[in-house]
């Protein structure tokens, strides 16, 4: 499966006209909405086709993302989630890499469903300069601060940016945060689709809605809820 969803996104790619001088606000909001893609989400279906739909007219509820062509950032790091979708977050990492000293991907130590893992995006990433690829050191999301290594927390703190994909990363953050651990000082920004009913009750946004929220946005919105 994993195989027949990076050929289709790159297939998928090769049909769109991305401008080179693209803002990363609009390239993000394409990697968010790229983000429909999963296997194991409660009372959520994926197909490929649904992809297709998704890059050429995404339906936006939160939308944070001019906060993106504001930041002036030197150390970046960018949290994957599927593969796939890791093909369009590709063209986001390498504009931040043209601006940025250092942009750091973490991503899970070993394979779990659908999500890039550590060997993978060694590979997938492999000549980018000014990229460094990072383990979360476990089958964890790497934004659950509870089960991550002292130096990658130290990485996430001394970012001046910090953009994770996916829900497993929004609810690993949550879990972490109303136990105590936060990371310290930094512009968070989350890009996920709402796939899940009862994450999209919480925000007040549709379903299989595409979602670029900073975490003061999700805080609002009352996102610790959802692990009541």
């Amino acid at each position: 499966m994993k195989v027949e969803i990076e050929r289709f996104t790159e297939n998928l790619l090769s049909t769109m006209n991305i401008e080179r001088n693209a803002k990363l606000s609009e390239l993000f909001k394409l990697a968010s909405s790229a983000n429909i893609i999963d296997s194991h989400v409660l009372a959520y279906e994926f197909s490929l086709d649904m992809l297709k739909g998704e890059l050429f007219s995404p339906k936006i509820a939160i939308d944070d993302s001019e906060f993106l062509d504001d930041v002036t950032c030197h150390n970046v790091v960018y949290v994957l989630d599927n593969i796939g979708e890791a093909t369009i977050d590709r063209i986001v990492i390498s504009k931040l890499a043209s601006t940025c000293n250092t942009v750091n991907v973490i991503v899970r130590g070993s394979p779990y469903e659908v999500d890039v893992d550590y060997e993978y995006t060694v590979k997938f990433f492999k000549g980018m300069e000014r990229v460094k690829i990072l383990s979360s050191g476990s089958p964890y999301p790497p934004l659950y601060i509870l089960k991550l290594d002292r130096s990658i927390i130290e990485e996430l703190n001394s970012a001046d940016l910090i953009l994770a994909k996916g829900i497993a990363n929004v609810e690993a953050y949550v879990d972490s945060y109303v136990k105590g651990l936060t990371l310290e000082n930094v512009n968070l920004i989350f890009g996920f689709k709402a796939k899940c009913p009862n994450l999209a009750e919480t925000l007040k946004v549709p379903q299989n809605s595409t979602n670029i929220a900073r975490w003061e946005t999700l805080l609002q919105r009352g996102i610790i809820n959802i692990t009541r």
